[in-house]
């Protein structure tokens, strides 16, 4: 954040001296266990941005790198979600590395660059902590969880809706909750859970069905799924960061 700080000054100049309008966003690459991205990974960010249509893109701080969008700001979350999900597509394929990358509000004034290099960092921080496969997110779409994050109460009272799943792991030692955890992250399909848990797919049915009993919901209505969805997110959100 600070390094973003004391680079502005020399960004907006740069930006200015080659007739560039004065809207940006911060996209930050995250490769995790502390480390930056390596050259070739910022090369494959410029290479797409380019191909989206941003005009440049100028790095600062390392792991931040400033693309400011020709035309209006409005109207670019679109696009920019496209390039996110296109970037780490390229960098799976050609340096086998898989990043986290977090995209910031676009601005169009100078002084609030630090603002969106901040949204960027926020978005993968809360991202990393609901997730366990890295993926890109802009922090607009991100508000929802990164204003749940900061309210650990609230995320006790939500999580609250797993505690039957959790009371009957406990008394009869199943793996209810578990199982309910990995059909989530596999986008409800049973049977990819099953390759993942190494277990039958009717394993999986038969915990998903009582899962649903217990809890008296049904996971192919749309609330009722949202309803456990959001309880699942504000439970890892309670536990400690790792």
């Amino acid at each position: 954040m600070a390094a973003i700080g004391t680079a502005r000054a020399s960004v907006v100049s740069r930006m200015s001296s080659s007739g560039l309008g004065s809207s940006w966003v911060v996209v930050r690459l995250d490769p995790g266990k502390d480390s930056v991205p390596s050259k070739a990974a910022v090369k494959v960010l410029r290479e797409i941005s380019h191909r989206h249509g941003f005009e440049t893109s100028i790095a600062v701080a390392g792991t931040t790198l400033i693309l400011p969008p020709p035309g209006p700001i409005d109207g670019y979350a679109p696009t920019l979600r496209v390039l996110g999900r296109n970037v780490l597509k390229v960098l799976d394929k050609r340096l086998d590395s898989r990043y986290w990358l977090g995209i910031g509000g676009i601005r169009d004034r100078e002084e609030t660059l630090s603002s969106s290099s901040g949204e960027a960092s926020q978005a993968v921080a809360v991202a990393k902590r609901i997730w366990r496969a890295p993926r890109a997110v802009l922090y607009g779409d991100m508000l929802p969880y990164v204003a749940l994050a900061a309210d650990r109460s609230m995320c006790t009272r939500i999580a609250r809706l797993l505690a039957p799943l959790e009371r009957y792991d406990r008394l009869r030692r199943t793996r209810l909750l578990h199982t309910l955890d990995r059909v989530n992250d596999e986008n409800w399909s049973t049977a990819a859970t099953a390759r993942a848990m190494s277990i039958h797919r009717h394993t999986v049915e038969y915990r998903v069905k009582k899962v649903e009993e217990l809890l008296s919901l049904s996971s192919s209505d749309p609330c009722d799924r949202a309803a456990i969805e959001f309880a699942i997110v504000a439970r890892r959100l309670l536990a400690p960061p790792k």
